[in-house]
């Protein structure tokens, strides 16, 4: 349980640019853009994007796509996960401080040792398991946190407190993003498939009309 990245082929998000992509539109709303009453829409800062650039190499080999050392997911010795996202040399110092360490590896940004990098650190978190890491970096301020289930991830504090998470037909799923201060989002019933191709103008599959088809 040593060395291999847990990302596998994911893409982290950070990574994807979505500055250009759906958060266009969130930007275009704020900060404090107005409505047509003269007030203003303050989006939730908390969901805005934090990309760092278009990808430099292949797949897999750059800062934010488990090719650093201090920006990928990590096995336990119990078969869970640690996030780590320690890009800023503070927060990478503190990474190594929580490891254990300190004066052991080459420098930050050092690429040809990254692999070797990857590993050390990847052999300092096989140790122990996710919750002993978990009480380790909840005292250091190291951008290292745990990777949750579903239903762990509905009882965490910090998402309870902002309502990440809701219940929904007894099934948790993600709440509605992005939110913007002065329109919060509300729950509905879903509509038919009849209706919902109805209000889009689409014929039914069934070829009888405009949303006629059965749901």
């Amino acid at each position: 349980m040593t060395g291999a990245s847990a990302l596998g082929d994911l893409r982290v998000v950070e990574f994807a640019g979505l500055g250009s992509g759906p958060f266009a539109a969130m930007l275009r709303t704020g900060p404090g853009r107005r409505r047509g009453d003269g007030r203003r829409r303050q989006p939730d800062r908390g969901l805005e994007p934090r990309g760092q650039g278009a990808p430099a190499g292949e797949p897999g080999a750059n800062d934010l796509d488990s090719g650093a050392p201090f920006y990928d997911v990590y096995a336990t010795c119990d078969g869970e996960y640690m996030a780590v996202g320690s890009v800023e040399p503070q927060f990478w110092q503190r990474l190594l401080e929580g490891l254990g360490l300190e004066g052991q590896l080459p420098e930050q940004w050092d690429r040809p040792s990254w692999p070797r990098m990857k590993k050390s650190i990847a052999d300092a978190f096989a140790t122990r398991s996710r919750a002993e890491w978990t009480a380790v970096f909840d005292r250091l301020d190291a951008c290292v946190t745990p990777v949750l289930s579903m239903s762990e991830a509905a009882l965490d504090p910090h998402l309870s407190e902002r309502g990440t998470l809701v219940d929904v037909d007894g099934a948790t799923s993600p709440a509605p993003a992005p939110r913007l201060s002065r329109t919060p989002f509300a729950l509905r019933e879903p509509d038919s498939a009849a209706a919902v191709l109805r209000r889009w103008r689409v014929s039914s599959p069934d070829g009888s009309g405009r949303g006629e088809g059965k749901p």
